[in-house]
């Protein structure tokens, strides 16, 4: 099995956030310096700190982008727990919010790879809901469970979803 981009996987730290203000500290942090509330290790997790503008991964405790600059936002924080995967018999991608997923993450024998655009779908988690978006400049289709998804069309996705990035490439199925 491979695993397109198990590097971001290394990319998640360990942090606090406060329960209260959701301000994010370092795992060395005892006390929240906003409301003085005392950090546990229950508020302890693996995250990252994602790009809204380019979809970047940063460390959890960026204040900017390290690609594009834009100001990050504690709201910015991704946890490692909601991460959701598409997976075949022979690949697995690693979903998070805001990724953009194109030929890239697809291995040079994949069927089909060459009729993935470098842009094809962006993948967004909205409060506990996910969906796909088939990009503009994507110049083959995304199906959703046969359904072939129109540019800048946006799909709420649920388990078992069905997965393709064009008619050419395998079937991918959906785990959240």
């Amino acid at each position: 099995m491979i695993e397109a981009n198990k590097e971001i996987l290394k990319m998640f730290e360990k942090v606090k956030i406060c329960p209260s203000c959701n301000t994010v500290y370092g795992e060395d942090v005892y006390t929240c310096k906003k409301d003085d509330e005392s950090l546990i290790e229950e508020d302890l997790i693996k995250a990252v700190k994602i790009c809204k503008k380019c979809g970047e991964i940063n460390s959890p405790l960026s204040k900017e982008c390290r690609k594009c600059k834009e100001i990050l936002a504690e709201e910015d924080i991704f946890k490692y727990k909601d991460l959701i995967l598409l997976k075949t018999k022979e690949l697995t991608i690693y979903i998070y919010n805001n990724i953009i997923v194109g030929r890239k993450y697809f291995p040079k024998n994949f069927q089909g790879r060459e009729y993935i655009s470098r842009e094809h779908g962006k993948f967004l988690k909205e409060t506990e809901d996910w969906y796909l978006i088939r990009l503009e400049k994507s110049k083959n289709p995304i199906y959703v469970n046969e359904k072939e998804l129109q540019k800048n069309e946006k799909i709420k996705l649920e388990k078992g979803f069905k997965i393709r990035f064009s008619r050419m490439t395998q079937e991918f199925e959906l785990y959240i």
